[in-house]
């Protein structure tokens, strides 16, 4: 009996493979465009069903559950007169009516591996369990259902990622008080959200900046458990992009006898969901000096069937950061990033936005913690530039630094102090990243004018400053002042009337002189008359009037 190939088609999974399905007596065989084959026996095939998926007249579907798979098959574009050719392969072949009135209400079960919604004896809709995140109860009578945020879709599509069950009355027979409960207890032992067997540790009582509070940490050979008070998350080891554990700095003015705290970051993409609030990070906080022992959660004997043995020890003790960061680190297979050596201060304490946080320079990155927390790559940088950064000027102590993305976005880190300023310079340039005022940092070193340009002040101006050698006052690069500071400049002491032609013996203009003064400065400034000088202005004129009246 010949093969039946159907072309045009496309893999009911999210993301939309285009390719052709062949079914002969043996097995069906599904080639993808880009090459790639899938067969699935005929003999290995538990149930075969037919829907309808959409208005279309190629809007049905063939879908396939294989024996030992958990998911199905899903195949679509298939018209409805291809529906006899494919029974002639496939006898025990199901048509499946599903639900199209619009109803929201009707009975909830689960079947094997799925959760399914019918109403009417017909389907409603259907959604595997392995994609089940978590399921929560929101009050006595309402179950809220998140699900696994896919990272293989593309940005501009829609994908399911939350579903909220009414579901009222209470339970009379042994277990939860409600049906609500009873139905997420159901849910927690389908999907493997809240069974603690074949578990490889567990990491009780974590303290958590992000999200706030105690969770404990439950590690499975493939995914792990955060759960909190009111949530409980199922994540997949391949949603960790990275790992971080960074030092907290301790403030100035901490006792000596005090120890520093360290965090242990977890990176994750696509970002963790609990309600309407994404998490990109897991933030978790421990005392320098806490030590811990471990015993992964296995036989000798299961230990020496493991894979990873030769990575991981079965009894663990040292510092909680390290414990926990190095069992992360091997069953995710991620590397665990630390702060850069050669920087000083590890983190620096700067704000961003509204929020106070530490950035820690990283070999490959910036890392700003606790919230909101941020990872820059470098590679990713298009430049940076260090702004409030004045050699002439002793009033800034702090500066700021901004990243541009080549995203587009630009994140700005205020208010660090001076004293890092130098050691992030190097720092930066030692990782050879495009600083935006760099030249106007070479022209301010070669020139020693004054500049807004990031640099060290100049040897002659920091010796004015202290008052030792170099330019004399007048002669230094000073910001410009108000004219009521100049009223005041000579401790308020207003000249007498004949001052400005006072000489000195040699014949010399007086050294106070406010014309001598301003030549010096090369008449930078003009000098606004004093209030003396201003009430005897109308005086003479009115004695001037006098005595032109008098002559006539």
């Amino acid at each position: 009996m010949a093969a039946l190939t159907f072309g045009n088609l496309t893999s009911g999974s999210k993301t939309k493979v285009e390719g052709s399905l062949s079914i002969s007596p043996t097995a069906l065989v599904w080639t993808s465009r880009g090459g790639r084959i899938l067969e699935i026996p005929v003999d290995g095939i538990a149930s075969a069903q037919w829907l309808r998926v959409g208005p279309s007249a190629t809007s049905f579907q063939l879908r396939v559950q294989e024996k030992d798979k958990p998911n199905p098959a899903k195949f679509d574009g298939f018209r409805e007169q291809q529906r006899e050719e494919i029974k002639s392969r496939l006898p025990d072949l199901e048509v499946v009516e599903l639900c199209t009135q619009g109803h929201n209400w009707g009975e909830f079960a689960l079947e094997g591996n799925v959760m399914m919604f019918t109403s009417g004896g017909r389907r409603v809709f259907d959604v595997p369990t392995s994609e089940l995140s978590q399921a929560v109860i929101q009050n006595k009578s309402e179950v809220s259902l998140d699900f696994h945020l896919d990272d293989t879709v593309s940005k501009e599509a829609e994908v399911l990622m939350e579903i909220r069950l009414f579901v009222p009355g209470a339970n009379t027979g042994d277990g939860p008080a409600t049906k609500a409960e009873q139905l997420q207890q159901a849910l927690h032992q389908q999907a493997s959200l809240d069974t603690l067997q074949d578990n490889v540790a567990v990491f009780p009582d974590l303290p958590c900046l992000v999200p706030r509070g105690v969770h404990d940490l439950e590690m499975f050979p493939k995914f792990f458990r955060f759960r909190g008070k009111t949530h409980a998350s199922k994540i997949m080891y391949s949603n960790v992009s990275h790992l971080f554990v960074v030092p907290r700095p301790l403030s100035t003015d901490a006792p000596s006898g005090e120890s520093r705290n360290e965090y242990f970051v977890v990176a994750l993409d696509p970002p963790m969901r609990q309600g309407n609030t994404l998490y990109p990070h897991l933030v978790m906080q421990f005392e320098h000096d806490d030590t811990m022992e471990l015993t992964l959660n296995m036989t000798e004997a299961e230990y020496e069937k493991w894979p990873l043995k030769d990575q991981l020890a079965l009894e663990l003790k040292g510092p909680c950061h390290e414990v926990t960061s190095q069992v992360f680190s091997v069953l995710a297979n991620r590397k665990v990033t630390r702060a850069a050596r050669e920087f000083e201060s590890k983190g620096i304490r700067c704000a961003y936005k509204a929020n106070v946080g530490f950035l820690f320079p990283l070999d490959h990155g910036f890392l700003f913690i606790p919230k909101p927390s941020l990872y820059i790559r470098f590679q990713d940088v298009l430049a940076v530039e260090f702004s409030r950064v004045e050699s002439g000027s002793t009033a800034n102590r702090s500066f700021d630094l901004t990243v541009q993305t080549r995203g587009g976005t630009t994140q700005t880190f205020a208010n660090m102090s001076r004293d890092v300023y130098q050691s992030l310079l190097t720092y930066i340039m030692l990782r050879k990243l495009k600083i935006k005022n760099l030249e106007d940092l070479q022209k301010a070193a070669s020139s020693g004018t004054r500049t807004r340009a990031p640099g060290p002040p100049s040897a002659a101006t920091a010796a004015a400053a202290a008052g030792g050698g170099g330019d004399s006052i007048a002669n230094m690069d000073l910001p410009e002042d108000s004219e009521e500071d100049d009223d005041d400049f000579g401790g308020g002491k207003e000249p007498a009337d004949d001052e400005s032609s006072v000489s000195e013996p040699d014949g010399s203009a007086s050294s106070v002189s406010s014309d001598s003064s301003a030549e010096d400065e090369g008449k930078k400034r003009k000098k606004k008359p004093s209030k003396k000088e201003e009430k005897k202005a109308p005086k003479a004129k009115r004695a001037k009037k006098d005595a032109k009246s008098d002559s006539d």
